[in-house]
């Protein structure tokens, strides 16, 4: 129990070091991205991720997963998924290049047909990767795994600022992206090729890959399902609204994902490989769940709502002027990312525990036509009505989840509840308190930190005085080994 204890610390540690980077990098980079693309190169964008990121999913067929549930795992195996996933991503890579002008007439834009056909490359690239990087994670090796993301992340964000600066407008997101698929690559190959770890023979068995296949089949649609379902709301902009109307959307909606993947993804990414080593232990099991949970909304409730009450200072003055139509939507969305950040993936991992990757499924596609409807009914009033409705079918959605899982776990949403609700009631006080240092006058860099520093110290008081337990458990969990 030691050494699991060692290595969830450990994990702890290292995803908590490439967030603190990521989210050092990301805001800068969207800062000089934003002074140099417009609203509807961000458009265009947005109309690129929502189309790889369906087709990348249906590449991946669920194969990390199932590597990192599996107890015991043949060489053979391994080496079968990965050519098997090198023919898949060659097979997206042309099917991409065919589909691109008839995308560009769905949408009504033939200036993104050459920005489809470039992203296609990422299918040729990313799959060689799949395999070691799911080694390491179920391997909880997050140094290597989280040190390798960390040199992308500097690929990748040198790449974009260099080409937006060249004046290579949305191409320079796409070239970026590429830049950092092939230095992780790279990256990751030495490493377990130096190190022995594991490396492709020269060997492929269809029958190797079908048990993984079996189990990740579900996996992969519902990823495909729920990659619509969180972008259907951008593919009817596009297509009602158009590119500039979707560009501004898009903006408010990458910051809000930002900031909670940022905020959950140190605690999140251990959840899934952790819950899986207890899942013969049900009470044990839940108490992880729980405590994931908590430690999620403890960080997560304050930053989402604090960011959003200084929006109105930090979005002209870190971004510009033309980006200030967004802020309406940042307010809108913060109650999204509120769900958004007790969820993470939660429910669906913890099942995928029980191997209920077709209830995960099933869920996911019922959400899919469920929010489709309501999308597509207030899309035609306004987006602010949509972007509501969305927020709205993002919490009924986690009452499902979680409905689902009491079945399996017997988690129910009172003892969530009674988890996190003091620490949103901690946030809307800290509004309030931060609300009132807004617009004094004082020079606009001075008022933000002022804001903030109110802010925390209001959030830190509140847990000091009524949640000492949770500070004692933190604590306990970094010291007491």
């Amino acid at each position: 129990m030691s050494e699991l204890k060692d290595k969830v610390l450990n994990s702890f540690k290292w995803n908590s070091i490439y967030t603190v980077i990521q989210t050092l990098m990301n805001p800068l980079v969207l800062v000089i991205l934003a002074r140099y693309l417009t609203p509807t190169e961000f458009g265009f964008y947005s109309i690129v991720t929502i189309l790889i990121g369906i087709s990348k999913n249906l590449a991946k067929l669920g194969f990390s997963q199932a590597i990192i549930k599996e107890d015991n795992i043949e060489d053979g195996d391994l080496s079968s998924i990965f050519w098997f996933e090198q023919i898949l991503g060659f097979l997206m890579f042309i099917l991409i290049i065919l589909l691109a002008p008839f995308i560009a007439i769905f949408f009504n834009e033939p200036g993104i047909i050459n920005l489809i056909r470039l992203s296609a490359f990422a299918f040729l690239l990313e799959p060689i990767d799949l395999v070691f990087r799911a080694l390491l994670e179920k391997k909880m090796e997050y140094g290597l795994l989280q040190g390798s993301n960390l040199v992308r992340i500097f690929s990748i964000s040198i790449s974009k600022i260099i080409f937006a600066i060249l004046g290579f407008g949305a191409y320079s997101i796409v070239i970026g992206n590429l830049i950092g698929i092939v230095v992780l690559t790279i990256i990751l190959s030495y490493i377990f090729y130096s190190k022995k770890i594991w490396f492709p023979k020269f060997y492929f068995s269809f029958s190797n890959v079908k048990p993984y296949l079996k189990f990740g089949i579900f996996i992969s649609a519902k990823s495909i399902v729920h990659t619509m379902s969180k972008r259907f709301d951008e593919v009817i902009i596009g297509r009602v609204v158009g590119s500039e109307g979707l560009g501004i959307y898009y903006f408010a909606k990458n910051i809000m994902t930002q900031l909670y993947t940022l905020l959950s993804n140190p605690i999140s990414r251990v959840s899934f490989p952790l819950l899986s080593k207890f899942k013969k232990n049900k009470i044990r099991f839940n108490q992880i769940y729980l405590k994931v949970t908590s430690y999620l909304s403890v960080l997560g409730f304050p930053a989402i709502v604090g960011f959003a009450v200084i929006s109105p200072m930090t979005i002209p003055l870190f971004f510009g002027q033309e980006w200030v139509e967004a802020i309406p939507y940042i307010y809108i969305l913060s109650g999204w990312a509120l769900v958004k950040i007790i969820e993470k993936n939660m429910p669906s991992r913890a099942l995928y525990c029980y191997d209920r990757s077709d209830l995960v499924f099933y869920i996911t596609m019922g959400d899919f036509v469920f929010r489709s409807l309501i999308m597509y009914i207030f899309v035609q009033h306004s987006l602010e009505l949509m972007a509501i409705s969305y927020s709205i079918v993002e919490a009924i959605k986690y009452i499902v989840w979680i409905s689902f899982l009491n079945n399996e776990t017997g988690i129910i949403l009172k003892n969530i509840g009674k988890n996190i609700y003091q620490y949103a009631i901690y946030s809307f006080i800290m509004m309030f308190g931060v609300l009132l240092t807004i617009n004094l006058g004082v020079d606009i860099i001075f008022n933000i930190i002022i804001s903030v520093l109110i802010g925390v110290l209001i959030y830190g008081l509140l847990i000091i005085i009524f949640s000492r337990k949770m500070i004692k458990e933190v604590f306990d969990l970094v010291y007491n080994r």
